[in-house]
């Protein structure tokens, strides 16, 4: 889910800053004697950097979220690990004892 964020942000931000770019050339081509035309695109400009800003810094809360999941989730695949691990010792040390339940029993049997 947060790899899929994450990819939909990169992407955003790669559009944004494409627009951002379009924008420019927009703008060096028809600098000459359009002055309102210059401001409303300077303004469309500060609300693309702006949005670029906003897709950035969640992109970076995203990744950041991201790592942290990927380390809980190593820490957890170690504990299940070692909890595995006691597990199957204690299962082998009743199996251990049952054995030896069963030797004892049958050399008592064997006793007259």
């Amino acid at each position: 889910m947060l790899e899929a964020r994450l990819f939909q942000l990169q992407r955003r931000e790669a559009d944004l800053e494409r627009q951002q770019l379009e924008l420019m050339a927009s703008v060096n081509e028809y600098i000459g004697g359009y002055g309102q035309f210059v401001e409303l695109l300077a303004a469309k400009s500060r609300r693309l950097e702006e949005e670029l800003a906003h897709v950035r810094q969640n992109k970076l809360r995203f990744a950041a979220r991201l790592q942290e999941e990927a380390r809980r989730l190593k820490l957890f695949g170690r504990l299940r690990t070692r909890v595995a691990t006691v597990v199957r010792r204690e299962e082998e040390a009743k199996d251990l004892d049952r054995l030896i339940d069963l030797i004892g029993g049958k050399q008592a049997a064997r006793l007259p």
